[in-house]
């Protein structure tokens, strides 16, 4: 499961067109936004927080990653290592 809703990033030029469609005010390049996690690109290497349903470990990975991990759909599956931070 996602623990983050939000990050801010900072947005560069190529992306301006991509965020304005998801609704957000963006002027120009290098802008800093709150962008929520589900409308970041599904293979952005944003660092999220998630928790694995099946262990309970909390652990920091990219989106992408966690989108690869559920790519099956299934959002309770393992989701991280089984390893200590």
């Amino acid at each position: 499961m996602i623990l983050t809703k939000e990050l801010e990033i900072k947005i560069s030029n190529n992306q301006i067109k991509y965020y304005k469609e998801k609704g957000y005010n963006v002027k120009g390049g290098n802008e800093i936004k709150k962008i929520r996690i589900e409308d970041l690109p599904k293979n952005s290497g944003q660092k999220i927080m998630v928790k694995c349903d099946i262990c309970g470990i909390e652990k920091e990975i990219t989106l992408n990653r966690y989108n690869i991990n559920t790519l099956d759909g299934k959002k309770n599956m393992l989701v991280v290592e089984n390893v200590p931070k």
